[in-house]
């Protein structure tokens, strides 16, 4: 099992190590989380998913230590590590890719198969991370921030509102109870509109240390630009043209790909066509049917998420490989809902079947309450005879 440090208030959290080595913070405080990735005290949202993995692997433990109490601590760590990943896995591309790329998940065969149907690894697809996808396409979801966040009890539904720009690195709430009451909120909080703006939180208020008496931080806009010319990004202009044949000569050729307005101010702003950034024109762009993307950064996504599955050769779908699912445990693994994790890792009682979506009428709230999937015969082949 992975460690973690408990309290009455908080739960099982991640191990925590010397502020200033993962965060700065008021002298109060001597400590912050400590996870597989040092971004995890960057904010609540990213702290509350690290967390709520950690917990879900711990739970997968202890089910397998129970079907087999003689195996070590490392043979539980590898399997539960294992099955996590893959339900991980199937979240994303099964539940949450689909309401960003539509109709591209099928145009790549991204989409996850149907029933135990397997997909095959191809070695010589590369799976390393194209720096299109990190300079500016997965920036996608900056937009998406709100500045609001919603505390909401789980217990007593009370909710109250926090300011995003008065939390960045600083997770000491989270001895309290913040945890639940943040997850929570994340169930229900609505995303903000994909478009050309950001909310003031990461515009003006980036890393703003407040107990400091910053009254600015850093413009998370800006370093994506900056970000993307450090990289040698080519011009939005090039993009069009190498993955749509577009070739664009003026700016009136843009409006195919962009609203009229966003046209209007792209030519305010660069003095050339060839001169706009790909971060500003993407975001600008018409959704892809299905999605909520432009078709330059979906195609950008596609093709990398494409790589990451069919170029990993320990991809949750994959068979004749080793470690590979049998076609019993494949269902069973996408018998998962992330409404079934929170509910497993959080006090969460009350949570629609599907989060990634609203709660309504169709999108019902409750907990599952079919048994964890270690009590079907799918999983029983962990246990040694």
């Amino acid at each position: 099992m992975l460690d973690v440090e408990y309290n009455r208030k908080s739960g099982p959290m991640p191990p925590t190590v010397p502020v200033e080595e993962l965060c700065i913070s008021p002298p109060r405080e001597k400590s912050c989380y400590k996870t597989g990735d040092p971004r995890a005290n960057q904010n609540p949202f990213l702290l509350t998913v690290h967390t709520y993995l950690l917990r879900h692997h711990n739970f997968i433990c202890q089910e397998l230590s129970i079907i087999n109490p003689h195996w070590d601590d490392e043979k539980l760590y590898q399997e539960a590590r294992r099955i996590n990943i893959a339900q991980a896995q199937y979240i994303t591309y099964g539940h949450y890719l689909p309401n960003v790329l539509g109709e591209i998940m099928q145009k790549e065969g991204i989409a996850i198969q149907p029933g135990a149907q397997n997909t095959k690894y191809d070695p010589e697809l590369d799976a390393s991370i194209a720096d299109e996808y990190t300079t500016f396409a997965a920036r996608y979801g900056h937009t998406l921030i709100p500045g609001r966040i919603s505390e909401i009890d789980p217990k007593s539904e009370e909710r109250d509102e926090i300011w995003l720009r008065d939390y960045f690195y600083t997770p000491f709430g989270f001895r309290y109870g913040q945890f639940d009451k943040i997850a929570k909120g994340m169930t229900v909080d609505r995303k903000m509109k994909h478009d050309v703006f950001l909310s003031d939180d990461v515009r003006n208020y980036l890393y703003r240390r407040l107990y400091l008496n910053q009254t600015t931080g850093l413009d998370l806009a800006a370093t994506s630009i900056v970000r993307g010319r450090d990289h040698g990004i080519p011009a939005y202009t090039y993009y069009l043209n190498y993955l749509f044949n577009i070739t664009v000569y003026t700016f009136n050729d843009l409006r195919k790909m962009l609203p009229p307005k966003s046209v209007d101010l792209l030519e305010e702003l660069y003095e050339s066509v060839h001169d706009i950034d790909t971060y500003s024109a993407g975001l600008a762009e018409y959704y892809v049917p299905g999605g909520f993307v432009g078709p330059t950064f979906g195609a950008i996504l596609g093709q990398q998420y494409k790589r990451v599955k069919f170029g990993d050769r320990y991809w949750f779908e994959h068979g004749h490989q080793a470690g590979s699912f049998t076609p019993e445990q494949l269902l069973e693994i996408k018998r998962t809902t992330l409404a079934r994790i929170l509910c497993e890792t959080t006090r969460i009682r009350k949570i629609q079947m599907q989060p990634f979506r609203p709660p309504s009428a169709e999108n019902e709230q409750h907990c599952p309450v079919y048994p964890y999937y270690f009590q079907f015969l799918g999983f029983q082949y962990i246990k040694d005879e």
